[in-house]
């Protein structure tokens, strides 16, 4: 105080004023006024009017050079200040990037973990939509049968933007199909012959098209649609398990062979207005959904709730559950954890085993400690992990699926799964062996316990 300033401090203070983006600014603004002033003057001194029309051109001209250096030396100085800011930072030896408590260490692990998962996801999805086959895009009048030959190696059909059209995916496809979907088309006829890896197929957007379902697909989800008809083909409809969904349908039929078969086909109307569809907070009368499904030995569609964990129920489901004392609807954490199973293994049936790890991480979290589900969730875990080539994340998540229950085969099946591609035949053959105590009779166990200890004595690693 009143003596000399610290060292290093002088000169940081120094540069800052100096360099400050006000300063830098300022500087600017003067120089543009001074050589406004001076080319006013030059006029002046010719004889020419300082107010004229190429005098203030000329002043735009040089103002607006200025503006875009002063702009330009602004973003230089709050780089250099952000600079500054670091290495002062790094001389306290402060580092913002660092936890302060061991539960900030792990929640950035796990932020770290979800982003890196989450990267993997979107590299999936790019991938995904080069390989899906694209069919119908201005097509009129046209028919195609959907075979090897058109697809190529896509494994997702999306039909699209095609009218008066007829497309047949065959029975006899020597490929498996992932997804089907059928988007913006009118008055077409699909016929679909090949069951999908995800037994799934999307309708939206289409009016007066035949959707002819020739293999079982479980769900059927149709939305914003007019005047279509499903027709379900004798013994493909499974009457306890297939459901048809949709929102926003309106003149629409669904056709099915009845449980007890026969020639007659089972007619079912729906339409979202005569159903009962209302708005609802921020939902719209098309987004209020219904399901299609066989109860008591015909079609009924009924409305659809949603659950805290956003599983799909009807009202006769929510009171039942309420009639056993089961609150507001299954609205339980075990069963919400058991919907981000299914959602786990639906992405990993379409080979996205990022999204799949991220919905058994959910479900993990959301299961009891002492839910039987824990176990299945980390074994799932561990395979979506192998997949990857997370081996280390593997083995953790296989051995943490033992620990919650010894007596589930498939955590040391995992194990010993996760062991051998680590190299450790060893263990591998010990955790292979447990697991084919538990299930004696499972061959792929046997044969996986066969490879492990072929590869032990090659290696010279078996007593």
């Amino acid at each position: 105080r009143g003596g000399q300033p610290l060292a290093g401090r002088s000169a940081v203070h120094t540069h800052t004023r100096l360099h400050s983006p006000e300063h830098r600014a300022r500087e600017a603004a003067a120089a543009a006024v001074e050589i406004a002033a001076a080319m006013t003057q030059q006029q002046e001194q010719q004889g020419g009017a300082p107010d004229s029309a190429e005098l203030a051109a000329k002043r735009a001209d040089y103002y607006s050079k200025w503006d875009k250096f002063a702009a330009e030396s602004v973003k230089e100085a709050e780089k250099e200040d952000e600079k500054l800011a670091e290495e002062a930072a790094r001389q306290l030896g402060i580092d913002k990037s660092a936890p302060k408590s061991e539960a900030e260490k792990k929640d950035m692990e796990k932020r770290e973990a979800l982003k890196a998962a989450k990267k993997l996801w979107d590299d999936k999805k790019m991938s995904e939509a080069a390989a899906k086959a694209i069919i119908g895009e201005d097509h009129d009048g046209a028919e195609h049968v959907v075979d090897e030959a058109l697809l190529g190696s896509k494994r997702v059909v999306h039909f699209k933007n095609s009218k008066n059209s007829t497309y047949r995916i065959p029975t006899g496809l020597n490929m498996r199909l992932v997804k089907v979907f059928i988007e913006d088309c009118e008055n077409c006829t699909f016929e679909i012959g090949a069951i999908t890896i995800s037994q799934h197929v999307e309708i939206s957007h289409c009016t007066g098209c035949e959707i002819v379902v020739k293999a079982p697909q479980s769900i059927l989800q149709i939305d914003l649609c007019k005047d279509l008809n499903v027709h379900y083909e004798q013994n493909v409809f499974d009457h306890k398990e297939h459901k048809v969904f949709h929102a926003g349908v309106s003149t629409s039929t669904i056709h099915v062979f009845p449980e007890s078969g026969g020639a007659d086909k089972h007619s079912h109307d729906v339409d979202y207005i005569e159903l009962g569809a209302r708005e609802m907070n921020e939902r719209t009368k098309e987004e209020h959904q219904f399901i299609t499904h066989w109860q008591n030995g015909r079609l009924v569609t009924e409305e659809v709730f949603r659950s805290k964990g956003n599983m799909p129920l009807t009202r006769k489901q929510i009171e039942e559950a309420e009639r056993l004392g089961d609150g507001d609807g299954l609205q339980t954490d075990e069963r919400a954890a058991e919907l981000k199973k299914v959602g786990g293994n639906e992405a990993f049936s379409e080979a996205n085993y990022a999204q799949a790890a991220i919905f058994y991480t959910e479900g993990i979290e959301l299961a009891p400690l002492d839910s039987k589900l824990r176990p299945v969730l980390y074994a799932n875990r561990s395979f979506a992990h192998m997949k990857l080539g997370r081996l280390p994340e593997a083995l953790s998540d296989a051995e943490n699926a033992v620990e919650a229950d010894a007596s589930y085969c498939k955590g040391h099946f995992r194990k010993g799964l996760a062991l051998h591609a680590l190299k450790r035949y060893h263990e591998a053959c010990r955790a292979l062996t447990t697991a084919l105590d538990l299930e004696p009779k499972n061959q792929q166990i046997k044969q996986a316990l066969g490879f492990a200890e072929l590869r032990a004595r090659q290696s010279g690693m078996c007593a």
